[in-house]
């Protein structure tokens, strides 16, 4: 099984390059973005990965760029709006639980990637949705490790 390994295995890069770009490999970084369709907006969860459905972020190759360019709404068709859909979990829903740990204090969120039992994180796919678009706000891009499905920091400010 060499493909997971090579999904994994990224060493042909500078710790510095994969900091500040995006991955286009098989196992990428969480990208939460806005989304309009129909007049609608809707916060929804990709990966870096996935950027192809969205010719408006074509070209990107920095995050920097991709986090200036992602602050308003990418207005999609019904093909792209049919893909995210497609997706299981992909939307963001504000989530009061998380809000009241967060409290404005990132670190306390980042504590929170460390709350693991039994290798299970204590919480469902919706708070994690939007724990990965809190510490996106504060540019801090998360990843899952592909051997442990651990969250890692793959950059930060």
């Amino acid at each position: 099984m060499i493909i997971p390994f090579e999904a994994c295995n990224n060493n042909s890069k500078s710790i510095e390059y994969r900091n500040d770009s995006i991955w286009t490999g098989l196992h990428a970084p969480f990208l939460p973005l806005m989304v309009d369709y129909q007049d609608s907006i809707y916060h929804v969860l990709t990966r870096e990965n996935e950027l192809y459905i969205f010719p408006y972020l074509w070209g990107m190759k920095y995050r920097n760029k991709i986090y200036e360019a992602i602050k308003h709404p990418i207005k999609v068709d019904s093909s792209q709006w049919k893909y995210i859909v497609s997706k299981e979990n992909r939307f963001i829903i504000k989530q009061p639980e998380i809000d009241s740990i967060y409290n404005g204090n990132i670190d306390n969120i980042l504590s929170l990637l460390g709350t693991i039992e039994e290798g299970i994180y204590n919480f469902n796919d919706e708070e994690r949705n939007y724990l990965i678009y809190l510490l996106f706000q504060h540019q801090i891009y998360l990843n899952t490790n592909c051997e442990t499905g651990m969250y890692v920091i793959e950059s930060k400010p």
